[in-house]
């Protein structure tokens, strides 16, 4: 009987994650771009303020994402070192990219490092990541592969940025044991730097 009333929890969160999962992907075009320029200022600011900032990752946008050019922009002028994912077979790594010519299409049509330069973990000061939607709890909503959960599993999530629209934000829990929690969030309404509101 436990085992049954345990399955049943887990197709319950699994199904949640879904039903958010589709309805984020089929409203994120009617995002105005003004909202999500603002999104993007907000996360600029934060970084502003950290005055020992070395070594950065940040993600490529896909159509469903908060895109980081400018991010990208402003952390290179600064001198700071700039990793992206790169997908290889089961795994992701993180290498440095100076000039956004150095990316090229990778795995899943996302833009993806040519160099080799890859991070220490432990030396990196914030992770920028892609992010559909978050739970009540501040718990990641992805695309569902799990490459960033078991990247960033040992992270604490002081370290985890993400932007996204307010509404991507359920009002419910649907987080497993796998997934990452987000320490700093920026949306068009309110941004929550190490806590929670």
């Amino acid at each position: 009987m436990r085992i049954l009333k345990g399955l049943n929890v887990f197709y319950q969160r699994f199904d949640k994650k879904s039903i958010v999962r589709k309805k984020i992907l089929s409203d994120f075009n009617f995002i105005k771009d003004e909202k999500k320029l603002f999104i993007q200022k907000k996360c600029i600011k934060f970084f502003e303020k950290c005055h020992q900032l070395n070594s950065v990752v940040i993600y490529s946008a896909t159509k469903f994402e908060i895109d980081t050019i400018k991010i990208f922009n402003y952390l290179i002028d600064r001198k700071v070192n700039v990793y992206f994912p790169k997908i290889l077979k089961d795994n992701m790594s993180f290498d440095l990219v100076r000039d956004k010519q150095e990316l090229i299409k990778g795995t899943f049509n996302i833009f993806e490092p040519t160099s080799n330069l890859k991070c220490k973990l432990e030396e990196i000061d914030y992770f920028l990541v892609p992010c559909l939607g978050l739970d009540k709890n501040y718990y990641r909503l992805g695309y569902g592969k799990g490459f960033y959960d078991k990247a960033l599993k040992n992270i604490s999530s002081d370290k985890l940025v993400t932007m996204l629209p307010r509404k991507n934000i359920s009002s419910f829990s649907f987080a497993q044991i796998h997934d990452i929690k987000i320490g700093n969030v920026f949306t068009e309404t309110e941004e929550n730097y190490n806590g929670y509101n």
